[in-house]
């Protein structure tokens, strides 16, 4: 999922960002931020860091769709053993029609 391009294509990315041309998925895959300009390199903060990563993360309400998706193509359902304990069980279970395209196919 490409979320940076996502949101620069709808125009949610300020041009500020922009101009700074930095990559998220450079860094996401390199574990570097590219910084061009000089000022951005001198200007470098944490806090400048958790800008970017606050443009390119997935808010909650979008990263439980996706979650859901995956979890629809992957044939999967999520239940949990105790409502009060975070973590979460995964089973496979039969499922109807799932939302991936006519032509995709999907190995469980």
């Amino acid at each position: 999922m490409q979320c940076y391009a996502e949101k620069q294509a709808l125009g949610d990315v300020s041009q500020e960002l922009l101009d700074t041309q930095v990559n998220p998925a450079v860094w996401e895959i390199s574990g570097h931020i590219v910084l061009k300009r000089r000022d951005d390199y001198e200007e470098a903060s944490e806090a400048s860091a958790w800008r970017l990563l606050a443009v390119v993360s997935l808010s909650e309400a979008r990263f439980e769709e996706v979650k859901a998706y995956i979890f629809d193509a992957a044939c999967l359902v999520q239940s949990q053993v105790d409502l009060e304990i975070d973590d979460a069980i995964y089973a496979p279970v039969p499922v109807g029609p799932s939302a991936v395209g006519e032509g995709c196919l999907v190995i469980p």
